[in-house]
């Protein structure tokens, strides 16, 4: 008798760790694919907000309402009054061949309202800083100054952005390899400046409907006209999508995401998968229970005996 408890009672805990198993397996979340937008070899920089763990220097509201295109939701806007804004808490290796979490290309929008320059710094940190990079101040301008004396020192990619400008360029090839640590955006005299869509990739076929970095070549300037509103990222049309039809999850790639560590709980989620599925073959069966249990239990019921069939 106290054979038959033990091996019921050996029976109930597998088919509870089975069931506890299958529970952690469909509700605990799996890691994604993606680094804030950065899925498809992208990295958001600035599109609706800073990365996790990336900060303005000063408390000042450097994000405002509107962007680039009429879908953009916020951009950063900064006064001559309050340039540099500055971001920190970047830890991005920029390399010629990127492998993962490693970017070599940027692209961006950006506009200048009154004046002439406009700049684009990067912070980097020392040890990684480049004889190639310094020789621009890890900076782009764009711009002519009115201020010779104090003028910006960068990378000149050519006139003021009079108008939201699409660009793209190889960061790599601009200033070498280098630890992306933080940025500046530069509004040295008035009027005002905005930036916006500020993504790093790892390939140029990670970027859509943005300009290319010709090998032989400096990218030029694109204006933002209304049929780019979608802009160049894949992944700025998916959230809308998603929002209406529901978000599309490759199963099969996020069982690998799990690695190996996960193998045990797909595994328990399997056993009882198949013992949900026995046990419903032999209700139907009526195998649940021994013939001469049933029969005397339906008798026990016949009788109004209920404690008997208990």
């Amino acid at each position: 008798m106290n054979y038959t408890k033990m091996k019921f009672g050996l029976k109930k805990g597998i088919v509870g760790v089975c069931i506890l198993g299958a529970t952690l397996l469909f509700t605990t979340p799996l890691p994604a694919q993606t680094d804030g937008k950065s899925g498809k070899g992208l990295y958001e920089l600035f599109s609706t907000k800073l990365p996790d763990g990336a900060q303005w220097v000063k408390d000042n509201k450097y994000v405002r309402k509107g962007g680039y295109s009429k879908k953009a939701e916020n951009y950063i806007y900064v006064g001559a009054a309050k340039s540099p804004a500055e971001m920190t808490g970047l830890s991005i290796p920029i390399r010629e061949n990127p492998g993962p979490g490693e970017y070599r290309y940027i692209t961006f929008a950006w506009v200048k309202w009154g004046g002439e320059q406009i700049g684009m710094k990067f912070h980097v940190s020392e040890k990684s800083a480049s004889q190639k990079g310094k020789k621009y101040d890890f900076t782009y301008i764009a711009g002519e100054p009115k201020d010779l004396i104090n003028q910006l020192k960068g990378l000149d990619l050519g006139d003021k952005p009079g108008h939201w400008m699409v660009m793209t360029r190889d960061l790599w090839n601009d200033f070498g390899n280098i630890t992306l640590t933080g940025m500046s955006f530069i509004c040295p005299e008035r009027r005002d400046a905005g930036f916006d869509e500020i993504f790093l990739a790892r390939t140029q076929d990670d970027i859509r409907n943005a300009p290319k970095v010709l090998p032989s070549e400096i990218a030029t300037a694109v204006p933002a006209v209304e049929e780019d509103d979608e802009l160049m990222y894949d992944e700025a049309a998916s959230d809308s999508i998603a929002a209406d039809q529901g978000v599309q999850i490759d199963w099969g790639a996020q069982i690998k995401a799990g690695g190996t560590m996960m193998y045990p709980l797909y595994l328990l989620g399997l056993i009882a998968l198949v013992i949900a599925i026995q046990r419903l073959i032999t209700s139907r069966q009526g195998r649940l229970a021994p013939k001469p249990l049933c029969k005397s239990v339906n008798e026990c019921f016949a009788n109004g005996d209920l404690k008997g069939a208990l």
